[in-house]
């Protein structure tokens, strides 16, 4: 059973940032209830195929307000307490910056910076980032992914005060890419170090993303080892099982129990 997946729908460019906002909270409060489409919509008392509208963005002038309300309730109330969610009023706010208050009046609240999503980790789009509310979120928190913090010998550079060993390796690695993800990180740059992992974990073949865990976890790099296991473990089954494949042939078995670990807890959620 497919669950709800923020990353598996796309931004209109022709969406106000109003919009775009307002239907990225709704694909991260869908996500973080890591409920399947049959199973949210008959929670929310709402039909499968207005799931998929909310998700895709279909609504022009935003849904009811009662709708709405109904919507936020049951996915708070599904949402594990550790993942932080746009608060009810702020969600119901973002709805007015684009649809309209009751009134008929169109309102735009200060709202806070939009973060990624805490369940899957797909960043919220640039010109969300860009057009943050008032003061900059910390950097990890833009990028939703704990930047991974290499400690072992090889190349060393000072940044922001602080010492980052990369273990850089002697040969080719088995995922070229991952030597890219280093120099993000010793470098600071949390957001290309996030959507290249995001996109090795749920839109790169399964073989590559095996790929990229064997190579990250070469070089020393465990958080980003974990920040792939965590995406790609919300792939379908036969995707989890074509990475889980390689992983053993490496003989990489902690690796592939932490993906089964993984895709076990996102199973108990559906």
């Amino acid at each position: 059973m497919e669950l709800i997946v923020c990353s598996r729908y796309e931004f209109d460019r022709a969406w106000s940032a109003s919009q775009a906002r307002f239907y990225f909270e709704v694909r991260k409060l869908m996500c973080c209830t890591r409920l399947s489409h049959r199973r949210f919509a008959s929670g929310a008392n709402i039909s499968k195929d207005a799931v998929f509208r909310l998700l895709k963005g279909q609504h022009k002038h935003g849904p009811r307000v009662s709708t709405l309300e109904e919507f936020y309730d049951f996915a708070k109330s599904a949402i594990d307490g550790d993942l932080d969610v746009i608060a009810r009023k702020d969600f119901l706010d973002l709805r007015q910056g684009f649809a309209g208050a009751p009134d008929g009046q169109t309102r735009s609240a200060v709202q806070k910076a939009a973060v990624a999503c805490p369940q899957c980790g797909t960043p919220a789009p640039a010109e969300l980032s860009e057009t943050a509310g008032p003061g900059p979120e910390p950097a990890d928190a833009v990028s939703g992914v704990v930047a991974p913090v290499p400690l072992a010998h090889g190349d060393r550079r000072i940044g922001s005060g602080l010492v980052i060993d990369i273990a850089w390796p002697s040969g080719p690695v088995l995922w070229p890419p991952a030597t890219d993800l280093a120099g993000y990180l010793t470098a600071g740059q949390l957001e290309k170090s996030n959507r290249l992992i995001h996109h090795v974990a749920t839109e790169a073949d399964p073989d590559e993303a095996a790929s990229a865990v064997i190579a990250c976890r070469d070089l020393d790099l465990p958080d980003a080892v974990d920040a792939i296991i965590n995406y790609a473990g919300l792939r379908d089954e036969r995707e989890v099982l074509q990475i889980l494949r390689p992983l053993l042939r490496h003989e990489r078995h902690v690796d592939a129990e932490a993906l089964l670990d993984r895709v076990l807890d996102a199973v108990d959620g559906v």
